[in-house]
């Protein structure tokens, strides 16, 4: 009895319509429980990335204004105006001198962070009574940051004060000490901040237009401030020790604020934020609130979607199948099309690649069972009583001797060997050694043919001679570079030279002759068996193709000829070097 067939496509679409309930409801429920704690760590991370912000800018313009202050008090040019004695110059190099100064204070501040830079130096200079850029160090010991910078004896002070107009002002100070004697102080380097440049920093800390942010000195003390909260109150409470990179959530008379507060690295103050609870609970209302929209909507289209594509899979699955048992049935003519570009298509392309492998294989297993048939019976010919041979050229040899015809013994002899390596006692795969050997002995046989007209060089490493190799297989090429190129030069002689080499993944041998070369025409048909002449041309292809039968498609021959420079043949041989 035939079980029962349950269709994928029933499965795949109630596997669909339970994920996207699950899953909706579950995000409801999600939404709802963490709704608080998800506007928490909201407000957090708003308030950590605005701070975060605003430390790491406002750290790159103080980093600025300290280089700036160290450039200064460290310019050789300047050291050397302010250590000398104004009682001993003139006037005139005096003013040469402010001009000087004018620029160099002038080169700073391109980030806008930087209001103004006063020197105080030596009150004997002419300059120092210019009061804008310049003065002299006893107006500086009136000034409110001197009893501090002067006693606290760092070599960088961040001073905050209230200047001559009761403006918060922010300084970076810093002595100028003689480059040859560092215990020789020769001035003071002051830096103003700009205070609309760090209110605009203070307001990137801002969460939204209702939240606040402040300076904070080292005392604890708010000394600069943006938005309307009352800053001073709100800080009360908040722990201003230890690593002060912290936020809160805390109620302060009966009010929830968060707040979040920041050490500038550089400097003894602090950034701080405060943000009030409902301000930020009412953006993520309005978020929640467009959510449940979203969620309800977006479920409406997943149950329809959900359908159509589950329908859309099944559909190309059922003809995937349809096509694979037509194969099951011997039919390798299907070819799927229009499949698409995901992983089913994918399936589809490599079904195609696939059959029409398979068919390939076929055909070549077919083709390589009738080339294997051809080559057993032209084996079996050549092997046909091969004694018979041997023994009458062993008549010739020993009528020669008797009748005195040396020359003519040494012929048979040599064709003798040259048969005998040449039949191989019926075996296609010989030694290296032999094949040389047997190819040696066709080129001395031609010599003693055509009056020495070849010089044979043989190159082939001694370790190189026990690797096996297909028999006959640089004969037809040497044959070939003396018919065709060597005896066609006027002089009728010329070299031919055979070099064999191991490689990482193989044996590359290289025939080279100085015969007449070939022109392109004919290097293109060299692989052609002609039809008016079976046996012109086979003899290059039948080794090619003993290659590819033995070694597969990495072994190759190819040819490289120009006329009047003779003809050079690569024969790669893989997985012997």
């Amino acid at each position: 009895m035939a079980k029962k067939r349950n269709h994928i496509s029933t499965k795949l679409l109630l596997s669909y319509l339970a994920l996207i309930s699950v899953t909706l409801l579950a995000f409801t429920l999600f939404t709802t429980s963490t709704y608080s704690k998800t506007i928490i760590l909201q407000t957090e991370n708003s308030i950590n990335q605005l701070l975060d912000q605003t430390d790491s800018y406002l750290t790159f313009k103080l980093e600025y204004v300290i280089n700036t202050a160290t450039v200064i008090a460290m310019d050789q040019t300047l050291n050397n105006m302010i250590s000398r004695n104004p009682l001993e110059m003139r006037l005139i190099d005096q003013i040469a001198d402010i001009d000087d100064l004018e620029v160099l204070l002038g080169s700073f501040n391109p980030f806008g962070i930087i209001e103004n830079i006063t020197l105080y130096v030596n009150p004997g200079f002419y300059w120092s009574q210019e009061g804008h850029r310049f003065k002299g160090l006893d107006e500086a010991i009136e000034a409110p940051w001197y009893a501090e910078f002067s006693h606290m004896r760092r070599r960088i002070y961040w001073a905050n004060y209230m200047n001559e107009a009761d403006q918060p002002s922010f300084s970076l100070i810093r002595n100028i000490v003689d480059l040859d004697d560092s215990r020789k102080i020769l001035g003071i380097v002051k830096i103003d901040l700009s205070l609309a440049d760090l209110k605009s920093m203070l307001r990137r800390a801002l969460v939204n237009q209702s939240s606040s942010s402040a300076l904070i000195n080292g005392e604890g003390q708010i000394v600069l401030q943006e938005g309307d909260l009352d800053g001073s109150a709100l800080l009360k409470g908040l722990s201003l020790t230890g690593d002060r990179r912290t936020w809160e959530l805390r109620d302060i008379n009966g009010e929830a604020y968060f707040t979040g507060l920041r050490d500038l690295d550089l400097t003894p103050w602090s950034i701080a934020t405060f943000t009030h609870y409902d301000d930020a609970m009412s953006q993520n209302r309005r978020l929640r609130n467009g959510l449940l929209v979203f969620v309800i909507v977006v479920g409406s289209f997943s149950y329809v979607l959900s359908f159509l594509f589950s329908r859309n899979i099944i559909n190309r699955m059922n003809i995937l199948i349809r096509e694979m048992r037509k194969v099951q049935k011997g039919d390798f003519s299907v070819e799927l099309e229009n499949f698409g570009r995901d992983e089913i298509g994918e399936i589809a392309e490599d079904f195609n690649f696939m059959i029409n492998r398979v068919s390939d294989l076929m055909k070549e297993k077919y083709q390589s069972g009738l080339d294997l048939k051809g080559a057993e019976l032209k084996a079996l010919q050549a092997q046909i009583n091969p004694h018979f041979l041997y023994n009458t050229l062993e008549l010739i040899n020993c009528s020669a001797m008797e009748n005195q015809i040396p020359h003519i013994s040494e012929i048979v002899r040599k064709l003798a060997r040259f048969y005998k390596l040449s039949l191989s006692g019926g075996r296609e795969i010989v030694s290296l050694k032999d094949e040389l050997e047997h190819v040696n002995t066709y080129v001395q046989l031609q010599n003693l043919r055509f009056d020495n007209a070849v010089k044979f060089i043989i190159d082939v490493p001694e370790e190189l001679l026990a690797v096996n190799v297909p028999k006959i297989l640089f004969q037809p090429l040497v044959e070939n570079a003396l018919i065709h190129g060597i005896l066609m030069k006027p002089e009728k002689t010329g070299t031919i030279s055979l070099l064999g080499r191991g490689k990482k993944d193989g044996i590359l041998f290289t025939l080279t002759d100085d015969g007449t070369g070939m022109e392109m025409e004919r290097l293109s048909h060299l692989f052609e068996v002609s039809a008016k002449d079976p046996l012109k041309g086979y003899g290059i292809k039948n080794i090619r193709d003993r290659l590819k039968l033995t070694y597969g498609e990495k072994s190759y021959i190819d040819f490289e000829s120009f006329p009047g420079s003779g003809t050079v043949v690569n024969i790669y041989i893989p997985g012997s070097g």
